[in-house]
């Protein structure tokens, strides 16, 4: 049987009031669903408290620049997010908490540094690539002086770690496109916008966690409904369609359909930039861009950063493959703060100290996916077990897709599809006819 439409006047429940989730509920409001609410085991302080939000940014940029699709996404994001930036300053939605002046997204760049004292030769076809499809400017070399002169005009910080001050290679390129979410600015616009709308929360620990669904019984294609749910609390929920957009696994969901994949670890240090001198000014979001630097001979591992925050928290990060030896804390740590010796001596000269602010918990999340969930005729994942940033970045425009699939339209980017639990593939369709028929 092919599976139903849902109805504008249905009873829509989103689990996760995660980027991907608040994001459909947007786009199911904009096409005229009248009844959607969305819960999460989270209180509204908790998303928008600053002082609960360990990191304050994510750093969001532009994606796969050799596949036409993912271009189109990533260029799609940005459009939206400068859209919401004009919609805060011109005034027409102004949460509790913000004003005109503020900013959700901040186009400060986003900078790749390099090891070594050259770009690698894929980086360098990369960013050539762009400019023979008509998009140069979109990322820039800094071994290209022209390219740093287009930098330079337009106000980008091609070497925010000032090598060249210090006669030192400069090995990076920057995306133009790319740059810093205020994440708490952004979840007050993105839940005043929603609540405008007419969407409804159910949040909290107690109120808002989804510990179980009901099923009906087994049709004779082997699929069944998702007829309601029931809260830690005990409450119980009538619904016509689910979308599951929480990290969590899927209740009532056998193992083998269990697709989550391994999180890398995430340890974050601190150096607390005092108000008054140049140190300020150089790592303000408007003069010092988000950025990575890949440690190739370390694992895969990935130091990251960003500009300091409005308290003055420079936030520096590894990511690394949990159980790998620099994901331990100590070796984090002390890689962290090798990188700063290197790349930024000013600081050390200023005697800031390095301290510890976190390292993540070893856990495991959905990988990318947006789709109805095998053997459910009603339930949808739509899940992201991708960095932050990588969420962040679609949060204003991945709603439209999944809307799209939701009624019964097929993913943009086949890769969305529901994975085969084992390979982490999108499942062929002789394994979705074996999946129909899970017990539930």
């Amino acid at each position: 049987m092919a599976p139903r439409k849902p109805s504008k006047d249905g009873k829509i429940i989103i689990i996760g009031a995660s980027p991907f989730g608040l994001s459909t509920a947007l786009h199911l409001a904009a096409r005229g669903y009248k009844d959607i609410t969305i819960f999460d085991n989270r209180s509204q302080s908790d998303l928008t408290d600053p002082s609960k939000q360990t990191i304050p940014y994510a750093a969001i940029h532009y994606r796969s620049a050799d596949k036409t699709l993912h271009h189109n996404l990533s260029v799609e994001a940005f459009t939206a997010w400068n859209a919401w930036n004009k919609e805060l300053w011109g005034g027409k939605t102004v949460p509790l908490g913000l004003s005109p002046e503020h900013r959700l997204f901040i186009n400060n760049g986003y900078f790749y540094l390099f090891e070594g004292d050259s770009i690698p030769d894929a980086d360098v076809a990369r960013v050539r690539a762009l400019e023979q499809k008509g998009l140069g400017g979109v990322q820039l070399l800094t071994t290209d002086l022209g390219h740093v002169s287009s930098a330079n005009s337009r106000m980008f910080h091609i070497d925010p770690f000032r090598r060249e001050e210090r006669d030192k290679a400069n090995p990076g390129v920057l995306d133009t496109l790319g740059g810093t979410v205020l994440i708490e600015n952004a979840y007050r616009f993105v839940l005043h916008k929603a609540q405008a709308l007419g969407i409804k929360f159910v949040l909290g620990p107690q109120e808002g966690a989804v510990e179980e669904f009901a099923h009906s019984q087994l049709g004779n294609d082997g699929v069944r409904d998702v007829k309601g749910l029931r809260t830690r609390d005990g409450k119980t929920y009538d619904l016509d369609l689910a979308v599951w957009a929480s990290e969590d696994s899927i209740p009532n969901i056998p193992s083998p359909l269990d697709t989550r994949a391994t999180r890398p670890i995430e340890t974050t240090a601190v150096v607390k930039i005092p108000t008054d001198g140049e140190l300020w000014d150089q790592f303000s979001p408007d003069n010092f861009p988000s950025w990575e630097h890949k440690l190739r001979n370390e694992q895969g591992a990935v130091l990251f950063g960003f500009p300091r925050d409005e308290a003055g928290r420079l936030i520096i990060g590894i990511r690394a493959t949990a159980g790998s030896n620099i994901a331990r804390t100590d070796a984090a740590t002390d890689r962290i703060k090798a990188f700063i010796a290197e790349f930024l001596p000013e600081l050390k000269e200023a005697g800031l100290d390095v301290g510890k602010l976190s390292t993540s918990s070893p856990g495991k999340a959905f990988l990318r996916t947006i789709d109805r969930v095998p053997g459910v005729n009603n339930l949808f994942l739509v899940a992201d077990a991708s960095t932050s940033g990588e969420e962040f970045l679609l949060l204003p425009s991945i709603g439209g897709h999944v809307v799209e699939i939701l009624e019964g339209g097929e993913p943009t980017v086949k890769a969305w599809r529901w994975k085969s639990g084992s390979s982490g593939k999108p499942i062929t369709k002789s394994e979705q006819g074996r999946l129909l028929k899970a017990k539930l």
